[in-house]
């Protein structure tokens, strides 16, 4: 049973990898300015996917970050620092609130794409409590200056495998 339940998650992921990755493409020939600067406000909305034990787990969390400093990396390349407050629940009865920290390095990529790569480093409380630590990387679409869709993996502890959400800037 537990294979069975297993084969069946791993091929739910792969179909929402593929449905991100029609939608993506098509995101990439929209021409709206990505570009981090020092001060921005992003706001976070995602859904992520994780495992608990073997259970898997639904984490929807909310990020908010600011840029810290920009123009790096010819112009291309910020800094931001932010937290997260994120829900971690598996169909076990599971459940833990996530308190954690952000720092990501931005890229873009291209004039609609913002690429990152970060750490997420805090706590999580509620059943259970530890550590929440992980690295990511993702990238946002943005569909309008203010408006993006973002996809992200990482890997860590009580960290999500696989994130989707919206990104507004403030």
């Amino acid at each position: 049973r537990r294979d069975n339940q297993t084969s069946k998650n791993e091929n739910n992921m792969k179909k929402v990898i593929f449905s991100l990755a029609i939608i993506l493409a098509g995101i990439f020939s929209m021409n709206a300015q990505s570009a981090i600067r020092k001060g921005d406000v992003s706001l976070n909305v995602g859904m992520g996917i994780g495992s608990h034990h073997g259970s898997a787990a639904f984490m929807p969390t909310v990020d908010l970050e600011t840029g810290i400093i920009s123009g790096l990396a010819r112009g291309k390349g910020a800094i931001t620092v932010g937290g997260r407050l994120g829900y971690y629940g598996t169909e076990h009865n599971f459940s833990a609130i996530i308190l954690a920290t952000k720092l990501d390095f931005h890229y873009q990529l291209a004039s609609a794409v913002d690429g990152y790569l970060g750490q997420t480093l805090g706590g999580y409380f509620g059943n259970d409590t530890g550590f929440v630590y992980g690295i990511h990387l993702g990238a946002r679409f943005f569909v309008q200056r203010d408006f993006a869709l973002f996809s992200e993996v990482s890997a860590g502890w009580a960290t999500p495998f696989v994130m989707v959400g919206v990104s507004f800037r403030l």
